[in-house]
């Protein structure tokens, strides 16, 4: 299993792609994203002390300080 600063599960992800897919979940380590997919996906594939549950909360890859 990797490890992950941050996992992010039970979010509205939008990768802003070529085909502007949702995804649920991330794991993210030095600031930067390793994995977007489903939160099954994630959790399986990746640990993490730090786990957030968004509770359906939109999170937007790439704004800083916007």
């Amino acid at each position: 299993m990797k490890e992950a600063d941050l996992i992010i599960i039970n979010a509205k992800i939008y990768t802003v792609d070529d085909d502007f897919s949702m995804a649920g979940a991330m794991a993210i380590k030095d600031g930067k994203i390793l994995a977007i997919g489903t939160d099954k996906q994630i959790l399986k594939n990746y640990d993490s002390p730090f786990i957030s549950d968004l509770s359906g909360l939109p999170v937007y890859p790439g704004f800083i300080d916007a």
